[in-house]
């Protein structure tokens, strides 16, 4: 006999035959219930599938962050950005992000994070772009290349465009290219994107770079 999960959707003629009932009919009764069958698939409540598509996103998640090396708070997460792009070869002032709450990378992948405590946006005034982020942005990075980035949009017109790239194709020409999911690129100048903490405490300096001194075989700035 059916399951008894099928029989709400079979016709009533077909679950109790009888003598009455002929064969042309039932092929016709047959055929219509191929035709409910899909109606199956309906009666599951969109609400658990939307939770089944939330676990297995989980799921895929916690697989590629799997191994990562995870820093907490603004002050750490901070210095933990700003290390990254020197390492990349990308100057600190690329990507300003304030009041980061969590950072992680995984090594063997490439793979990093950054999350913010809300979405920020900033303007470069050397570009003269307005570029947003939100309150995660996530990468696949090596050396002088950023890609597969998430959570990055730039202001073009009216128009918000992701970026999905960012790379130093020749570090002897010292410009950066940005470029969309389409592969649309565009250049500037590295030395646009300048630490602005730094350039502010230099201005507060009277314009007048400030001296430096040998400390533990590191030069800082006095």
């Amino acid at each position: 006999m059916f399951s008894p999960s099928l029989q709400p959707i079979l016709p009533f003629a077909y679950l109790y035959p009888n003598k009455h009932t002929h064969r042309p009919h039932q092929q016709h009764i047959t055929s219509q219930i191929a035709f409910s069958l899909p109606s199956i698939y309906h009666t599951i409540p969109s609400s658990q599938l939307y939770l089944v598509e939330m676990s297995r996103g989980q799921t895929t998640r916690n697989a590629i962050r799997e191994g990562a090396e995870i820093v907490y708070g603004p002050e750490e997460c901070y210095r933990h950005s700003v290390e990254l792009l020197e390492e990349l070869g990308f100057p600190k002032g690329v990507m300003p992000l304030r009041d980061l709450v969590e950072c992680g990378r995984v090594k063997e992948t490439g793979f990093v994070w950054m999350k913010l405590r809300a979405p920020y946006e900033h303007f470069f005034v050397k570009t003269n772009t307005r570029v947003s982020y939100g309150v995660e942005v996530t990468a696949y990075v090596e050396k002088f290349k950023m890609k597969k980035m998430t959570g990055i949009k730039s202001k073009q017109m009216f128009m918000w465009v992701p970026i999905s790239e960012m790379s130093i194709d020749d570090p002897s020409s010292s410009k950066i290219c940005f470029r969309t999911p389409m592969g649309i690129g565009k250049s500037f100048p590295a030395s646009a994107f300048v630490d602005e903490d730094e350039v502010a405490a230099e201005e507060d300096n009277g314009g007048v770079e400030k001296p430096t001194r040998l400390e533990n075989g590191n030069v800082v700035k006095a």
